[in-house]
């Protein structure tokens, strides 16, 4: 029992209950329904077996009037099959993926990425900032 929770509350990178990408959990479950009573003995087992990710969580100053060309510059740079549009960008890589929105009452953009290490995530995460000052800077100079 405690043993479990321990596990379950280190899956993600960190505490249980917080904002672990919703999409990570879904492929943990489907991995563990998947294998449920084929391989494991027991859940701690199958548990102790799970990739674990890393994430990358940063907030970047954008003025409101900005999001939406942020946004749609952001769409531009990016393929299709990379790119997902509910609730702000979801952008998949190789490594893995980082999502961007701006905060819907204050002037920042949230970027948080996922990978199997923190320094994947990291990269991932910088790549997204860097690519948003841009976006950003190009405006100014125009």
């Amino acid at each position: 029992g405690d043993e479990i929770s321990k596990t379950l509350m280190s899956l993600g990178g960190e505490p249980f209950g917080q904002n672990i990408f919703w999409q990570d959990d879904v492929l943990r479950l489907l991995y563990c329904i998947s294998h449920l009573g084929t391989q494991w003995d027991s859940w701690h087992a199958l548990l102790m077996s799970l990739p674990r990710t890393a994430c990358s969580r940063r907030m970047l100053t954008v003025p409101q009037q900005e999001t939406g060309r942020v946004m749609r510059a952001l769409a531009r740079l990016y393929d299709e099959k990379e790119l997902a549009l509910t609730d702000g960008i979801q952008i998949s890589a190789s490594t893995g993926w980082v999502w961007g929105r701006p905060d819907g009452h204050l002037p920042l953009y949230h970027i948080e990425a996922s990978s199997f290490s923190r320094e994947a995530a990291d990269e991932l995460a910088q790549g997204v900032e860097d690519t948003i000052k841009a976006i950003l800077s190009d405006k100014a100079q125009a």
